[in-house]
């Protein structure tokens, strides 16, 4: 295993979330493009009623069942009565906070893509209420 201190990595436009959100104009490879961002924000409110998260796996479950009742009526009793407890028991990997600190930095529109998306997976999960 390599030291935090050697840590390094490349990142390619094709492993990364933004850019499938975004669209094909060659902007949206930009890596930490605001314009990237905004844009893939733009096309999750247009084209995609639900965008799902998997650590809030069953709030995905029950926004998905109420706003796509057609493909997910059941999904949440089948997960709860099959897989919650693999998920139950998956432990997130240990990351050094220096390794963490390089790759916050590296990634920086793709966290603040991934919070924007869970908030608006919340704030679909408390119109449910």
């Amino acid at each position: 295993m390599a030291s935090a201190t050697n840590c390094s990595f490349t990142l390619n436009p094709e492993d990364l979330i933004i850019p499938l959100f975004c669209g094909h104009d060659p902007r949206c490879r930009v890596i930490n493009s605001q314009w990237a961002l905004e844009t893939a924000k733009d096309n999750v409110i247009r084209f995609y009623p639900v965008v799902g998260v998997l650590e809030n796996f069953e709030d995905t479950l029950k926004v998905l069942e109420k706003k796509l009742p057609q493909f997910f009526r059941g999904a949440e009793d089948i997960f709860n009565s099959t897989l919650f407890d693999i998920f139950k028991k998956r432990k997130d990997p240990e990351v050094p906070n220096l390794v963490r600190k390089k790759l916050d930095e590296a990634l920086e529109t793709e966290n603040n893509f991934y919070r924007w998306v869970k908030n608006r997976l919340t704030e679909q999960v408390m119109s449910l209420l």
